[in-house]
């Protein structure tokens, strides 16, 4: 999971660094960047952080509330739109070989 966009920081990049030494959030920030830029993934790096050091469960214990998720992964997907198949009849005319619109030239 992508925990920062802004510093393409993923949840593998702070589970690494924790494995390597980082001892506090604050070392993370400074090793990874994460959580200097915009700020929407504070809650989530941090968490994320918590859960590296001491597992999730205790890192739920402590913060009393499940992993958020940050405000970027949070926007709903636009719906997608329907596509219509039309025959295509060959009757063009030959509009599409004369320069301009004829209806719209007309005008």
């Amino acid at each position: 999971m992508i925990v920062c966009l802004c510093h393409d920081v993923s949840h593998h990049d702070i589970a690494r660094a924790v494995d390597e030494g980082c001892a506090s959030f604050d070392e993370l920030q400074d090793e990874l960047r994460v959580a200097t830029a915009c700020g929407a993934c504070h809650d989530c790096a941090h968490r994320v952080y918590h859960e590296a050091v001491c597992g999730p469960k205790q890192a739920a214990q402590r913060t009393g509330q499940p992993a958020p998720v940050a405000r970027h992964e949070q926007r709903p997907r636009p719906p997608m739109r329907q596509l219509i198949r039309m025959p295509v009849s060959g009757a063009w005319n030959g509009a599409e070989s004369r320069a301009g619109t004829p209806a719209l030239d007309a005008a």
